[in-house]
C-alpha cells in the first residue's frame, strides 16, 4: 500500500504565471506514440533491456514518454503474471518486478509534479486559504497514459471502447483545467512526499 504524507509545500501562484506544460491532448498523443512503438518493438520484460530500446529525450514530452514507457512495461508484467499462476517461483519474481516498476512509476509522477512546481516557483500569492487541488498534474498524466494503453488494447481486440475514449477526453480536459487553475491561483498545489507502507501490517 502507498499513501501520501501531509504536504510539505503549498503555494498559490500569480494569475500571470505560465508553465510550458503542453495541453492534455498533446501529452496523450506522446503517450499513444510510446504505446504503439512498444507493441511494434515488443521488448523483453527486463527493464534495463526495455528502456534501452527507447532513447530518453528532454522537456515535458520526454518526462511524459518516460512515464508511458513505465506503464507499458508494468501493464505487460501484469499480463505475464496472469499466465504464471502455476509457477510459484516465476510468479514471485514477476511480483518483485512489478513492485520495482511501481516504485519507478511513483518517482516519475513525483518528478513531473516537482517540475511543474519549479516552473511556477517565485509567483506565490494569496493567504494560503485557496482550495487545494485534490489531484496533481503528474497523476492526471499517469491516468492519461494508462487510458491510452486501454484504448490500444481495446482496438486490438476489436472493441470500439467508447467509454475509454470518453474517459480519455475527460482526463485531457481535466488536466488543462487543472493547469489553468494552478497557474491562475484558482487552486493551489501541495507537493506530498510518497510514504511507502509495504509490509508494515501486523
Amino acid at each position: 500500500m502507498e499513501t501520501r504524507s501531509q504536504g510539505v509545500s503549498g503555494v498559490t501562484h500569480a494569475p500571470d504565471s505560465r508553465v510550458s506544460m503542453p495541453p492534455g491532448r498533446e501529452l496523450a498523443a506522446a503517450c499513444a506514440a510510446v504505446v504503439v512503438d512498444w507493441h511494434r518493438r515488443e521488448p523483453p520484460l527486463e527493464w534495463e533491456v526495455a528502456v534501452a530500446s527507447f532513447p530518453p529525450s528532454g522537456g515535458w514530452a520526454g518526462d511524459v514518454r518516460g512515464l508511458a514507457l513505465i506503464n507499458c512495461f508494468q501493464w505487460h508484467l501484469e499480463d505475464e503474471c496472469r499466465t504464471q499462476y502455476g509457477d510459484v517461483a516465476r510468479l514471485g519474481a514477476l511480483k518483485r518486478e512489478i513492485d520495482d516498476s511501481n516504485a519507478r512509476r511513483v518517482a516519475c509522477i513525483d518528478a513531473i509534479d516537482e517540475r511543474f512546481v519549479r516552473e511556477l516557483d517565485g509567483h506565490a500569492v494569496g493567504d494560503g486559504r485557496e482550495p487545494v487541488a485534490l489531484i496533481t498534474p503528474g497523476n492526471l498524466v499517469d491516468r492519461i497514459s494508462i487510458l491510452e494503453l486501454k484504448c490500444y488494447h481495446a482496438a486490438a481486440a476489436g472493441d470500439a471502447a467508447e467509454a475509454v475514449l470518453e474517459q480519455l477526453d475527460d482526463a485531457c480536459l481535466g488536466l488543462d483545467r487543472l493547469v489553468a487553475d494552478l497557474a491562475s491561483a484558482r487552486q493551489r498545489m501541495k507537493l506530498h512526499r510518497t510514504v511507502k507502507l509495504y509490509g508494515t501490517s501486523g
